[in-house]
């Protein structure tokens, strides 16, 4: 389970886990990040988790991508460059077990814009989803 919790500083993303019937203490999955939001979760044929949210660097809401693979959390990993206001991020594994993510947010201008990202080893490409915009 994730889920968003206040640290006494700022919102963090936090993981726990239930094995037959007890939870295990919770994780704080959102290191050296402020106001992170909207965490969702996916588990591979394994049950490994991998979790996409939105937190806040320096300039702007991102998305980020984190991943236990039976050896502890991946740092997080920024799969939004150059997007500004990214939102609302969703995950789903493929066949193979690779992340695919999509979200919401801005180009250069005002217009929100859906966009996805597929990784397979965490390298992450993202696209604009072509004629997918915020206008009516």
């Amino acid at each position: 389970m994730v889920w968003r919790g206040y640290d006494g500083t700022t919102n963090m993303i936090y993981y726990a886990s239930n094995t037959e019937g007890s939870w295990a203490a919770p994780e704080k999955i959102s290191p050296g990040l402020k106001l992170n939001e909207s965490p969702r979760i996916a588990l591979d044929a394994g049950g490994d988790p991998r979790v996409v949210w939105q937190g806040e660097d320096d300039v702007t809401a991102r998305v980020f991508y984190s991943e236990n693979v039976r050896n502890g959390w991946s740092y997080p990993q920024n799969i939004s460059p150059g997007i500004r206001g990214s939102l609302l991020p969703r995950i789903a594994l493929d066949a193979e077990g690779d992340p695919h993510a999509a979200w919401q947010g801005h180009d250069s201008g005002s217009i929100a814009r859906a966009y996805y990202a597929e990784a397979e080893s965490l390298l992450y490409t993202y696209y604009f989803a072509e004629g997918c915009t915020g206008e009516g």
